[in-house]
């Protein structure tokens, strides 16, 4: 899927390799640089994003509202403050969190930055989060 956006942007004419960093995040490699991507899947939906230039940061999320989680709890063990957030705002905030790790590396929600947001356009029983930033992250597993 991500070799198919990839060729449809670069066109066919553009020699480039589908790859893994060490940490596992994918990349589009050409000659002269490096594009960051993220995938994301949940059920039978499936999200690719492709940054369009070396430094830009992408991460993107999607989840399923899946009606049985335990969603109270899930925010008390991650830690959030947020306690009381409906399910549809739950699952938005656990999307913008996940995207922002895929794009930056960090993993505490404090401390992750602020990144240009779009929500997904996606079906009710879903939300997804796109997130992207112009400048390079600071990123432990680049």
């Amino acid at each position: 899927m991500l070799r198919n956006l990839a060729l449809k942007h670069l066109g066919p004419s553009q020699a480039f390799e589908v790859s893994k960093e060490p940490s596992g995040r994918p990349v589009v490699r050409l000659s002269d640089k490096t594009l960051m991507a993220s995938i994301s899947h949940s059920r039978d939906l499936v999200c690719v994003a492709l940054g369009c230039d070396e430094q830009i940061a992408v991460g993107i999320d999607v989840e399923f509202h899946e009606p049985s989680r335990n969603i109270e709890g899930m925010i008390r063990s991650l830690g959030w403050a947020d306690v009381g957030l409906s399910a549809g705002a739950f699952y938005n905030e656990w999307c913008l969190y996940e995207a922002r790790f895929k794009a930056t590396g960090i993993t505490a929600r404090n401390e992750q930055p602020e990144m240009c947001v779009c929500a997904l356009a996606v079906t009710a029983q879903y939300s997804g989060m796109l997130v992207w930033a112009s400048e390079p992250s600071d990123s432990s597993i680049s």
